[in-house]
Protein backbone atom coordinates (compact mmCIF):
# COMPACT_ATOMS: atom_id res chain seq x y z
CA UNK A 1 0.00 0.00 0.00
CA UNK A 2 3.09 2.16 0.32
CA UNK A 3 3.78 3.45 -3.24
CA UNK A 4 6.06 6.46 -3.94
CA UNK A 5 4.30 9.37 -5.30
CA UNK A 6 5.03 9.92 -9.20
CA UNK A 7 4.32 13.30 -10.29
CA UNK A 8 2.99 13.64 -13.86
CA UNK A 9 6.20 15.19 -15.12
CA UNK A 10 8.56 12.13 -14.32
CA UNK A 11 6.25 9.87 -16.20
CA UNK A 12 6.27 12.33 -19.30
CA UNK A 13 9.74 13.93 -19.56
CA UNK A 14 8.22 17.65 -19.67
CA UNK A 15 11.08 19.88 -21.03
CA UNK A 16 9.01 23.09 -21.04
CA UNK A 17 7.80 23.25 -24.31
CA UNK A 18 3.79 23.60 -25.04
CA UNK A 19 3.58 20.99 -28.33
CA UNK A 20 0.12 21.74 -28.23
CA UNK A 21 0.67 25.34 -29.40
CA UNK A 22 3.13 24.64 -31.94
CA UNK A 23 5.95 26.51 -29.76
CA UNK A 24 9.72 25.75 -28.66
CA UNK A 25 11.94 27.17 -26.50
CA UNK A 26 12.14 28.46 -23.19
CA UNK A 27 8.38 29.09 -21.50
CA UNK A 28 7.00 32.55 -22.54
CA UNK A 29 8.85 33.08 -25.75
CA UNK A 30 7.20 33.42 -28.98
CA UNK A 31 9.15 32.82 -32.09
CA UNK A 32 10.43 36.05 -34.15
CA UNK A 33 9.07 34.59 -37.18
CA UNK A 34 5.69 33.73 -36.46
CA UNK A 35 5.43 37.55 -34.89
CA UNK A 36 6.57 38.97 -37.74
CA UNK A 37 4.45 36.89 -40.00
CA UNK A 38 1.70 37.78 -37.54
CA UNK A 39 1.87 41.71 -37.87
CA UNK A 40 2.64 41.55 -41.17
CA UNK A 41 -0.94 40.13 -42.11
CA UNK A 42 -2.31 42.63 -39.92
CA UNK A 43 -0.78 45.54 -41.42
CA UNK A 44 -1.36 44.21 -44.92
CA UNK A 45 -5.69 43.60 -43.80
CA UNK A 46 -5.42 47.14 -42.35
CA UNK A 47 -3.95 49.06 -45.21
CA UNK A 48 -6.42 48.85 -47.89
CA UNK A 49 -9.62 49.33 -45.40
CA UNK A 50 -7.66 52.18 -43.28
CA UNK A 51 -8.29 55.12 -45.97
CA UNK A 52 -8.65 58.69 -44.48
CA UNK A 53 -12.52 58.31 -43.49
CA UNK A 54 -13.79 61.56 -42.36
CA UNK A 55 -15.54 62.47 -39.27
CA UNK A 56 -19.46 63.54 -39.44
CA UNK A 57 -18.40 67.46 -39.20
CA UNK A 58 -15.97 66.85 -41.87
CA UNK A 59 -18.43 64.51 -43.57
CA UNK A 60 -21.16 67.34 -43.61
CA UNK A 61 -18.66 70.22 -44.68
CA UNK A 62 -17.62 68.14 -47.97
CA UNK A 63 -21.05 67.61 -48.80
CA UNK A 64 -21.83 70.83 -48.25
CA UNK A 65 -19.13 72.45 -50.39
CA UNK A 66 -20.22 70.37 -53.14
CA UNK A 67 -16.66 68.36 -53.28
CA UNK A 68 -18.96 64.92 -52.75
CA UNK A 69 -22.89 63.60 -52.88
CA UNK A 70 -25.25 63.87 -50.24
CA UNK A 71 -25.52 59.83 -49.37
CA UNK A 72 -29.11 60.28 -50.28
CA UNK A 73 -27.84 60.69 -54.11
CA UNK A 74 -26.05 56.73 -53.47
CA UNK A 75 -28.54 55.30 -51.95
CA UNK A 76 -29.74 53.47 -54.89
CA UNK A 77 -26.44 51.96 -55.52
CA UNK A 78 -26.63 50.17 -52.66
CA UNK A 79 -28.28 47.33 -54.03
CA UNK A 80 -30.20 47.01 -50.01
CA UNK A 81 -30.97 48.63 -46.73
CA UNK A 82 -27.84 51.38 -46.16
CA UNK A 83 -27.01 50.25 -41.95
CA UNK A 84 -23.89 51.86 -41.51
CA UNK A 85 -21.84 54.74 -44.27
CA UNK A 86 -18.67 56.50 -43.92
CA UNK A 87 -17.22 59.14 -46.27
CA UNK A 88 -13.85 58.77 -47.00
CA UNK A 89 -10.98 60.18 -48.97
CA UNK A 90 -9.34 57.33 -51.36
CA UNK A 91 -7.59 57.75 -54.54
CA UNK A 92 -7.44 62.10 -55.09
CA UNK A 93 -11.70 61.69 -54.43
CA UNK A 94 -14.49 60.56 -51.75
CA UNK A 95 -16.04 57.48 -51.58
CA UNK A 96 -18.49 56.05 -49.09
CA UNK A 97 -18.23 53.13 -47.45
CA UNK A 98 -21.58 51.44 -46.97
CA UNK A 99 -22.33 48.42 -44.57
CA UNK A 100 -25.23 46.93 -46.61
CA UNK A 101 -27.80 44.70 -45.72
CA UNK A 102 -29.02 42.39 -48.66
CA UNK A 103 -31.23 39.53 -48.12
CA UNK A 104 -30.58 38.87 -44.52
CA UNK A 105 -26.78 39.55 -44.92
CA UNK A 106 -24.87 42.45 -43.67
CA UNK A 107 -22.25 43.42 -46.94
CA UNK A 108 -19.23 45.83 -47.51
CA UNK A 109 -19.90 48.30 -50.60
CA UNK A 110 -17.89 51.23 -51.65
CA UNK A 111 -19.66 53.58 -53.74
CA UNK A 112 -17.97 56.96 -55.58
CA UNK A 113 -19.20 59.99 -53.97
CA UNK A 114 -17.73 62.28 -56.77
Amino acid sequence: MNRPFRSCSARYNYKGTNHRLGLTGKPGRFPVTRLLAFFSVVFFLAGPASAACLSQGEARNVVASGQAKPLAAVQSQAGGEIVKAQLCQEGGGYVYRLSVLIDGKVTTKVVSAN
